[in-house]
Formats: C-alpha cells, sequence, structure tokens
C-alpha cells in the first residue's frame, strides 16, 4: 500500500485546517481585549507546525510524482493545493514589502 498518497491528502487538510485557524485567530482579535503576548506565542506555534507539515506535504508530493502514484482525484487536489500553498508562502513575505 502506498501510504504517501493518503499522507498527502491529510498533510493538505491540515495546512488548510491550521490556516483557517490562523486567519480566525487574526479576524478576531482586538488590541485592548487580549494579550498581545499570548496571541504572538498562539500564531507562531501555529505558523510553525503549518509551515511543517507543508514542507513534509511537499516531501509526499514529491514520492507521489517519482512514483507516478497521482492517480485519483485526492492525491491531484493535495498536491495542486500544498503547491499553491507553497507558492503563496514564498510570494507574500516579498509583495508585503512593497
Amino acid at each position: 500500500m502506498k501510504y504517501y498518497k493518503v499522507w498527502v491528502f491529510r498533510l493538505f487538510i491540515y495546512v488548510l485546517t491550521l490556516n483557517i485557524v490562523c486567519f480566525l485567530l487574526t479576524i478576531a482579535y482586538v488590541e485592548p481585549f487580549h494579550n498581545g503576548a499570548q496571541y504572538a506565542l498562539n500564531m507562531l506555534i501555529l505558523g510553525t507546525l503549518s509551515t511543517l507539515c507543508l514542507l513534509a506535504g511537499m516531501v509526499m508530493v514529491i514520492l507521489c510524482i517519482k512514483n507516478k502514484a497521482v492517480d485519483d482525484i485526492k492525491t491531484w487536489i493535495a498536491t495542486i493545493g500544498l503547491t499553491l500553498f507553497l507558492i503563496a508562502s514564498i510570494l507574500i513575505p516579498f509583495i508585503e514589502n512593497q
């Protein structure tokens, strides 16, 4: 059984979920009512977990492509989604600095 095909989709769901949680925490943050240090720590932890899942997912995507195992819709969605997350995580810091 090719476990990396299953893990590609799981890691994509993990990355997607962690980014949605980060987004919801960001829009719910109000300066006077929340602790800024705790918010920063939570975002650091969630961002680190999301990045680790993204990197592990990209390793699994490379394994899928190398072994020509991209044959079902879940693997295709995970491959495209993780690639888009990787491109976004590389490009967004350059866009923010301009």
